[in-house]
């Protein structure tokens, strides 16, 4: 008799805790745990990771909150994320953790959500940037389900501003230093080299047609990319190699 009501107590604790909450895409695919993977560009205005559903997999009906944390997140971008209601844009690293505004969302026995959306803003920058988004029960500390959203933003190389501008980049493997000449330029603008991670390491205010100098001596042997910038918008991206 000892040995049947430990084996009730045990399925019970099992029971209790269980993960009931469970995330799925439109398919009916199981994401919990998984990293999900959004592509983009860096001219885009923004990126956004939609399309998740949140299950309740209990016997009841419980609200559901929504955490987003940085992982890894290329500097100078912007996000959001929503649930109940969104929140306002961050830089990244501003707010390394945030819970979604506007509390829990009721969700019932059986039912799915899809009231989830992380809006990201490359700004300009290439680059990946990894976040953990975590949906929980605030008052059962099992009814926990975690997926992984990364959004691969890729750099553009097509010029959008104007077939007559043309932009030289030379030496190109550079060593020690690197003109860029830029013509047919008419307005004010600026022109930034990134490195591979979307670190912006050079600077330039053009106003109109110039020549920019960079002393590269400083930077280490690798790939990077000059871009040039007008009305806060990449016009331009263009590949650039440092040598040593």
């Amino acid at each position: 008799m000892r040995h049947f009501f430990t084996l009730i107590l045990t399925c019970t604790a099992g029971l209790l805790s269980a993960q009931n909450l469970q995330i799925t895409d439109g398919s009916g695919n199981v994401l919990n745990g998984t990293t999900q993977t959004h592509t983009g560009l860096s001219t885009d205005s923004e990126v956004i990771a939609d399309g998740y559903y949140v299950h309740n997999t209990s016997g009841a009906a419980m609200g559901v909150r929504c955490k987003r944390e940085e992982i890894s997140v290329v500097a100078n971008t912007e996000n959001n994320v929503c649930w109940a209601l969104c929140s306002s844009d961050y830089t990244a690293g501003a707010m390394p953790v945030l819970i979604a505004p506007g509390g829990s969302i009721n969700i019932n026995s059986g039912d799915s959500i899809n009231a989830f959306y992380l809006h990201y803003k490359p700004d300009g920058f290439a680059g990946v940037s990894l976040f953990k988004v975590t949906f929980y029960n605030p008052s059962v500390a099992s009814d926990t389900a975690v997926v992984y959203v990364q959004f691969d933003v890729a750099l553009s190389v097509t010029d959008v501003a104007s077939k007559a501008l043309t932009v030289n980049a030379y030496p190109n493997p550079a060593n020690n230093f690197i003109n860029i000449d830029i013509e047919n330029l008419g307005s004010k603008s600026t022109l930034r080299i990134v490195d591979a991670l979307g670190i912006t390491v050079k600077t330039a205010t053009l106003n109109g047609d110039a020549n920019v100098k960079f002393n590269t001596s400083d930077l280490r042997a690798g790939v990077y990319f000059y871009s040039l910038m007008t009305n806060d918008k990449v016009i331009l991206t263009r590949r650039m190699v440092i040598t040593r």
